[in-house]
């Protein structure tokens, strides 16, 4: 699955106003200490990994395979904590590779509680991050709602001025019963870092969605400014500009990005756009 379709899974849910199903609360989530209950939850992984997903077989080569069977063992069997650490890690670094956030974020999690490093805590709560923004089923966006937000706070505790933690946190609050703290804390992002690219990517998203249009255009066009070069971004614009009534420079915008992609998932959504303005 290419980087755009997962964006576009998530911003075509926006686009219609559904965008999550989000957490009421935030709570705190025990990862189990040793990995020793890892088995317990492989099966859920493996579906959510495609690992017993026929469809899904060939992201994995076999040797891969392989190797995910001989860490996940080792995992959940050695008595030696380095080992452990070190499989977890591993995991986590081999499923994130496929975009198999929900399993990466478990086998980070896992690293993170042996071995608290503020690099690891890191690892980890970005990885529970993606694994919400992708995340479909209600329970699934909440519980990795709820570590990543704690993961986030334990990063911000160490360093308030991380902007790419400030950010994440920011943006499970907005969906959450605080949305203006979360909002708040993203537009501090901009105001200590005006260029921000992933602030203003998501401001510009959260602008779709509240069908602020105008507004969504005003963070795009700063984003393309930053980023010239983002077909995400640029589709994004384009359609901002045609939500807001401005045909002429949406149809420019999709015409000049039609011409240089070559995901056919985003061509054929500047294809659908284009002929609204025919």
């Amino acid at each position: 699955m290419s980087k755009f379709q997962l964006i576009l899974i998530v911003a075509s849910v926006v686009l219609v106003a559904i965008i999550y199903s989000l957490p009421k609360v935030v709570v705190d989530n025990e990862e189990d200490a040793g990995g020793r209950q890892a088995n317990a939850v492989d099966q859920e992984l493996d579906m959510e990994a495609g690992l017993n997903m026929p469809a899904h077989m060939s992201d994995f080569t076999e040797e891969e395979k392989a190797e995910i069977a001989k860490l996940r063992n080792e995992v959940s069997s050695s008595a030696i904590a380095s080992e452990i650490n070190n499989a977890a890690n591993q995991l986590a670094v081999l499923y994130q590779k496929y975009s198999r956030f929900d399993s990466a974020a478990h086998y980070a999690g896992i690293l993170a509680n042996n071995q608290p490093t503020d690099a690891n805590i890191k690892q980890a709560a970005f990885l529970y991050f993606d694994a919400y923004s992708f995340s479909v089923a209600p329970e699934k966006v909440r519980s990795n709602a709820d570590r990543a937000s704690d993961l986030l706070g334990k990063v911000l505790e160490k360093n308030p001025e991380d902007l790419e933690a400030k950010t994440r946190l920011g943006l499970i609050l907005v969906n959450s019963p605080q949305p203006m703290q979360g909002i708040m804390m993203v537009r501090e992002v901009l105001e200590q870092e005006p260029e921000n690219e992933f602030a203003l990517f998501n401001m510009g998203l959260l602008s779709i969605e509240s069908r602020q249009f105008p507004r969504a255009v005003e963070y795009f066009e700063r984003y393309q400014a930053v980023n010239p070069e983002n077909e995400e971004g640029q589709l994004y614009l384009a359609i901002s500009y045609l939500e807001s009534g401005n045909n002429a420079k949406a149809l420019e915008t999709f015409s000049r990005l039609r011409e240089r992609v070559s995901d056919p998932e985003m061509i054929r959504t500047i294809d659908q756009y284009t002929e609204r303005l025919k």
